[in-house]
């Protein structure tokens, strides 16, 4: 598989993360869930989310339209290695957070460890 077709799929992965964020209010009924916080915590869980959104529309723009000028020069790895570290770190968070004894919580750890070798691969193929 060429870095190029991984990148398409990473677009895609990202593509579902940010359509799967436009959702968690309602998934996660932030209206009764957050209430009991202070209003700056409340308003912190709609920033954050709204911005990895953001993050995750420019990740797939990025690997889906420019998967070419990002393979094979020092900048576009960087690109690649930096976002393969994010789903490295939210893979050691999930085991942190939620464990690996629910179901759910080993599928989303896998979810995101295939996010680490869609990012990797490319950068060192």
């Amino acid at each position: 598989m060429t870095g190029k077709i991984l990148l398409i799929i990473g677009g895609v992965y990202h593509l579902l993360f940010a359509i799967f964020h436009l959702f968690w209010p309602k998934l996660f009924q932030w209206d009764k869930n957050l209430s009991s916080l202070d209003e700056i915590n409340r308003q912190l869980m709609p920033i954050m989310s709204g911005l990895f959104i953001y993050i995750y529309i420019v990740i797939f723009i990025m690997s889906s339209f420019f998967s070419e000028s990002i393979i094979g020069n020092s900048l576009g790895n960087v690109f690649l290695l930096s976002i393969a570290g994010f789903w490295f770190l939210r893979a050691g968070m999930q085991i942190v957070y939620y464990g690996l004894k629910e179901k759910a919580a080993v599928v989303f750890f896998i979810i995101f460890i295939a996010g680490i070798g869609l990012y990797t691969i490319p950068a060192i193929i």
